[in-house]
């Protein structure tokens, strides 16, 4: 029992190790990516000093989600779920234009609460507790598996209505695989899967600006292509050493919002490959760390809780590298504790405080 534990503590310092030097590179990516004055801001360092705050509020609600019992968490997945397609239709209810109905508030261009980040929380709560509640009777149709997928449906349905079809397949990818590992049969799997490959396909067709998205994805006038270009010139350009801290052309206005989504591009040109493949390693320590916490949860919630949290970074992680880098097509979708922005940082650190709750519930109980 006292390997188990010194086990227990030896996870819980990787991941705290992990996620602090992770999130001290997006802060220092993000001093860099400020340095720039942009237009109608009066501090070169508006977003390095937001995201500074953002990444304490962060660390406040992490902690609460640390300390607040798992078995809340449990007990009100459902509602956190109900809670989440209400932010969500709400959203796109108040700012139907554009893309603008994936933020609560949205005024003279300035976005605001991302909705769907809510629903990224909510929805892993929710496949954990049908999991842990129904996964002996997962297979059973009628009475068991359709009010489940009601419930993820109406999430999904809420964030395509956005519209956002890149977190919708990420949502989507993040529920099949949990259901698999909780034992769904093969034909429902793939049942669900064509299912959803043809209903995103009809979406998409009778969406005028998704189609033509998805038209021009090849086009070298696409205007995520001409960024990815210009991501993949300057990460070229750079080398394996980069071309130092501050020195990158990126974002001089090369590519729009750099802190964002792209800040990837800005970490190969400014520190070079050697540190890109640094983070990717960081990155896949922390999914390895997660899962090795999983093998060691106390119940069958808390194992899938980790489950569900760790595909979710690193699904993040993999398509948002993806696409600066041209293997994938463009999202949009952050790179977690890198990327600039309120919602999704906060909703991270919260995830993480989940991870730090299962672990001290193991050491708690000697497992």
């Amino acid at each position: 029992m006292s390997t188990n534990r010194i086990h227990i503590s030896s996870i819980q310092r990787d991941l705290f190790i992990s996620i602090l030097l992770i999130s001290c590179i997006g802060i220092v990516v993000i001093y860099s990516a400020s340095s720039v004055l942009r237009p109608n801001m009066s501090s070169n360092y508006h977003f390095l000093i937001r995201h500074i705050i953002w990444s304490f509020a962060g660390l406040f609600c992490g902690y609460l989600a640390f300390k607040i019992p798992l078995k809340f968490f449990k007990k009100y997945a459902v509602h956190f779920l109900i809670i989440s397609i209400f932010l969500i239709f709400l959203g796109s209810y108040v700012n139907p234009t554009n893309d603008a109905g994936r933020w609560l508030l949205y005024e003279n261009g300035a976005k605001s609460i991302t909705t769907s980040d809510f629903g990224k929380l909510a929805l892993i709560l929710y496949c954990a507790w049908f999991l842990d509640k129904y996964r002996k009777k997962i297979n059973n149709l009628q009475d068991t598996l359709f009010p489940f997928l009601i419930g993820v449906g109406l999430l999904l349905i809420s964030i395509m209505n956005q519209p956002d079809m890149s977190t919708t397949i990420v949502f989507s990818m993040i529920s099949m695989i949990l259901l698999y590992i909780g034992g769904l049969k093969y034909k429902f799997l793939i049942s669900l899967i064509f299912s959803g490959i043809t209903l995103l396909s009809i979406k998409i067709y009778l969406t005028p600006y998704m189609l033509e998205r998805i038209i021009g994805l090849l086009s070298a006038e696409n205007d995520g292509n001409y960024q990815v270009s210009r991501a993949l010139m300057a990460m070229g350009s750079a080398g394996f050493w980069g071309k130092g801290l501050g020195d990158g052309l990126l974002k001089k206005g090369f590519i729009p919002e750099i802190q964002g989504d792209f800040i990837f591009s800005l970490i190969g040109e400014e520190f070079g490959l050697i540190f890109e493949l640094i983070l990717i390693y960081m990155f896949l320590f922390l999914f390895i760390k997660s899962l090795q916490l999983a093998q060691k949860a106390y119940n069958p919630f808390s194992m899938f809780l980790v489950i569900g949290i760790s595909i979710n970074f690193i699904l993040y992680v993999i398509i948002n590298i993806g696409y600066v880098t041209q293997l994938l097509p463009t999202t949009g979708l952050a790179l977690p504790f890198i990327s600039y922005g309120g919602t999704h940082t906060i909703i991270n650190f919260i995830l993480v405080g989940l991870l730090f709750n299962v672990a001290f519930e193991v050491q708690k109980h000697g497992f």
